[in-house]
């Protein structure tokens, strides 16, 4: 499945569990994976999710598009790895209004 394919997966998905933004990152984002490459994906959501829910919403969404997810909050962002994720970043989803 490309990225264009599983994105379209991903973000209903997510916006069912509240995401307010979604974005994608890393090598999917840069265009240099390669065909066993994981999403990285960054989100917002509207009401904090739990550790279990997240584990959970990752799990799912791997197993609907066949490759690993992993999802990172803006809340839990690394003041130190935030710069390499902005960098990469490519809005998928934000909610307007």
């Amino acid at each position: 499945m490309d990225t264009q394919q599983a994105m379209d997966i991903i973000v209903p998905i997510l916006k069912n569990n509240g995401a307010e933004f979604i974005g994608l990152f890393g090598s999917r984002a840069r265009g240099d994976y390669t065909q066993g490459s994981d999403f990285d994906l960054l989100a917002r959501f509207s009401e904090p999710k739990s550790i279990i829910e997240m584990i959970g919403l990752e799990r799912a969404l791997s197993e609907r598009i066949g490759s690993k997810v992993h999802i990172i909050t803006e809340r839990s962002l690394n003041r130190h790895v935030a710069p390499y994720i902005l960098h990469d970043l490519q809005p998928a989803y934000e909610k307007r209004g």
